[in-house]
Order: C-alpha cells, then structure tokens, then sequence
C-alpha cells in the first residue's frame, strides 16, 4: 500500500456521488526525461494519470467508463521550473469533474 493510497479512497468516494466526467491529469516538471521506462515528459505523465485511475478503481465503486487518465506532459506548468522546489510544484495529478451543460 502506497502512502498516497488513503487519500485516493477518500476523494474517490466523494468522487463517486459527483456527476460526470472524472479526468484525471498527470503532470511532470521541465527536466527532460529519457529512460527504458519512460520516453519523454509526455508518457510521465500519462503514466501518473494512469496509475492514479488503476488505484481509483481498485478502492472505489467508479464506473471505468466515467474516467479518463490525460497526460499533458510539461506544457501547463503551475509554477516556474527554475528551482527545485518550484520544479516539485509542477510533479502533480490533478482530478478534474467534467459535467456536462443542460440547456433550459
């Protein structure tokens, strides 16, 4: 069990009353990397959202087809990349509830 874990539980469980579209967004910092793991700062990314989507449903009643895993590699930036810990401020997953508008 990963120390990030109880936290996914707990917003997937809020999460799970919540309309919509859930899109979970993987994002690294600027420092390109090139491993046998991972290719680019774009698959990074991907990866992170799709680890985080495989933990939601493992722990959650979500319906998989209410999730999607996006990776936007180091193109949205929070922060600077120009210290470490502006660097670390960029390393994130963020959840985005996606609900349709209804016309009245």
């Amino acid at each position: 069990m990963d120390a990030i874990d109880p936290i996914i539980a707990r917003v997937s469980r809020k999460l799970t009353e919540a309309p919509g579209t859930i899109m979970v967004v993987g994002h690294p910092d600027d420092v390109p990397i090139k491993s046998a793991q991972f290719g680019s700062n774009l698959e990074l990314s991907t990866d992170r959202a799709v680890s985080v989507v495989h933990r939601m449903l493992e722990v959650s009643d979500i319906p998989a087809n209410r999730l999607q895993a996006v990776g936007y590699g180091d193109t949205k930036p929070t922060a600077p990349n120009d210290t470490p810990e502006d660097r670390a401020k960029n390393r994130r997953v963020e959840i985005v509830v996606v609900q349709e508008l209804t016309a009245e």
